[in-house]
């Protein structure tokens, strides 16, 4: 069955400068292979990861995953199954790199851009990792990136942090300045310019379809929208039990983040926020095949009420 339901709490996260500096409740984080799709399907293009929140898209590095709802608003970029974790710290340590949106900059101004790295971004290195620091600028194609690091005593690096100047500015933070980093680098690009953009469109609107159906608990809608091979294998009875299970998950907002796409497979990652308090949240996915050129539901994952 493809239809997976699963009882899931967060706690709520507090990130504060947008970098590092995070405040922590007790407790691990963990987070899942959520661009992994458990029917393998041919690619027509090489993976990428798409936030629609920060309206940015890069390259999803080999045998890596990508999170952006256990902490909303920042994409986790990991290796293995899950990435368990009691801070940023630990993560950096397991070769996580954390890409975040910089609320402060709203559009492509260098040197808005080159100010908040030399003010902000070094100044948080220091402070935070006790450390000296080292800020470079480098351009790729039409994209100034400013690159900030964090020294110890030695000159061995401790933090890598890139700043890209896109539309809506981002920064990219890890522990060094390794592979994965430099592809997403390579590859980071507006979504808004992206020639994937009319293609994922169409799959985000699928899947924004597909929970109006879910949130009226419409089973035989669902079922219309989904693959053949979903179809033989759920039941509308087995379909409309699992919305029911789910139906106060929708009282509060309901948001598609981002996704992962490879062409013929779009998996979303959906973050469904209470009612009367948005710090809280349950999260789910879903995931579409192309049949033809028509995107169709292959699996959900909802969140129980």
């Amino acid at each position: 069955m493809k239809i997976r339901i699963h009882k899931q709490s967060k706690k709520t996260y507090l990130v504060v400068l947008l970098i590092i500096v995070v405040c922590l409740g007790v407790g691990t984080f963990v987070w899942h292979k959520y661009n992994k799709t458990a029917t393998p399907v041919a690619a027509t293009v090489n993976a990428r990861y798409v936030s629609f929140e920060g309206s940015y898209t890069f390259a999803i590095p080999e045998n890596r995953s990508v999170d952006e709802i256990s902490i909303p608003g920042v994409a986790l970029v990991y290796s293995g199954d899950s990435v368990q974790a009691k801070s940023f710290d630990e993560l950096y340590a397991n070769g996580v790199i954390a890409i975040q949106p910089i609320s402060a900059l709203k559009d492509n101004n260098t040197e808005a851009l080159k100010k908040y790295a030399n003010d902000v971004v070094t100044a948080d290195l220091r402070k935070s990792l006790h450390s000296a620091s080292d800020l470079q600028e480098l351009k790729q194609g039409n994209i100034v990136i400013e690159k900030a690091y964090a020294i110890d005593k030695d000159g061995k690096r401790l933090r890598t942090i890139y700043a890209f100047g896109l539309t809506q500015p981002v920064l990219a933070a890890a522990a060094d300045e390794g592979g994965a980093l430099k592809i997403i680098s390579s590859s980071i690009e507006d979504f808004n310019k992206s020639k994937l953009k009319p293609d994922i469109d169409k799959a985000a609107n699928t899947t924004k379809q597909i929970l109006t159906l879910a949130k009226s608990k419409d089973a035989s809608g669902i079922l219309k929208q989904s693959t053949g091979d979903l179809r033989k294998k759920m039941s509308k009875d087995k379909l409309s039990e699992a919305l029911q299970a789910s139906a106060s998950r929708f009282d509060g907002s309901v948001a598609i983040v981002g996704g992962s796409y490879n062409g013929n497979v779009f998996i979303a990652q959906v973050l469904f926020r209470t009612k009367n308090d948005t710090t809280k949240f349950a999260t789910g996915t879903v995931e579409l095949h192309k049949e033809g050129d028509v995107w169709k539901l292959q699996a959900m994952q909802l969140p129980t009420s």
